[in-house]
């Protein structure tokens, strides 16, 4: 689960990553579930190993919510593993670098508003990587079978 941690919003705007020599302040606090039952959830902080018993109204599923806050560019190497941890409906990489300029440091910073696919509102640029993700799939999969075929061919005569 997450939970938001009270009195960050405050911090965060008052921080500036461009000066400062410390990383941006959690905005979230993560644990694992031990207990579901009832109002209440037992949960085991990451940052301390505490349990805690609360209540579910405050506590929000890690994955419906965006759980790492920002993505730097400036300091961003591309490797994808952020977007392998995520689902596809969080975020996805492309080849296309549209929108990664700016001006300012702060230009880019990727938070959940500049990086979250809603299939709702974005449903053309989903359809369309999902088109293409299966287009190399099946393309993958005719190449093996014609190898499969032509060895059998090969063996056969």
């Amino acid at each position: 689960p997450a939970v938001e941690i009270e009195g960050v919003a405050e911090e965060q705007a008052a921080f500036n990553l461009a000066t400062a020599h410390d990383d941006a302040p959690e905005s979230w606090r993560f644990g694992e579930v031990l207990d579901l039952s009832g109002d209440t959830v037992t949960v085991r902080w990451n940052d301390s190993g505490e349990e805690e018993v609360m209540g579910r109204e405050g506590v929000h599923t890690a994955d419906d919510q965006i759980v790492s806050g920002r993505i730097d560019l400036g300091r961003c190497m591309f490797c994808g593993l952020c977007m392998e941890a995520c689902g596809f409906t969080s975020f996805f990489m492309t080849n296309e670098y549209d929108g990664m300029s700016g001006f300012s440091r702060q230009d880019l910073w990727f938070d959940a508003s500049r990086t979250r696919v809603l299939p709702s509102v974005h449903q053309e640029v989903v359809d369309a990587e999902l088109a293409k993700r299966a287009n190399k799939e099946r393309d993958k999969r005719a190449k093996a079978a014609a190898r499969a075929a032509k060895k059998a061919a090969e063996e056969g005569a």
